[in-house]
């Protein structure tokens, strides 16, 4: 149960701020290739610098629900082990 729910705060799209002005890239589009160009490319890299963080605890999240995953199965195979031998 716990490694489900770790797991949701993963993938739960919870609410974020717009991070592009919008107003301001409409404006760079009816300019000129280059200029426009120049922009996208700047936005793109302050976007991932943006969103970086965010992957990062998505990530932690992950690797979390997994090693809880995976101590929960070795306990039950520990106690399955232990209830045959008890026989």
């Amino acid at each position: 149960m716990a490694a489900a729910v770790t797991a949701l705060c993963a993938f739960f799209p919870w609410p974020r701020r717009r991070m592009m002005n919008l107003m301001r890239l409409r404006r760079y589009l009816v300019r000129e290739s280059a200029e426009t160009t120049r922009y996208l490319i700047l936005v793109k890299t302050v976007y991932e610098d943006r969103l970086a963080p965010e992957i990062s605890r998505r990530r932690l999240a992950l690797r979390t629900a997994l090693v809880i995953v995976v101590i929960s199965m070795t306990l039950i195979a520990l106690g399955a082990t232990l209830s045959d031998t008890g026989r």
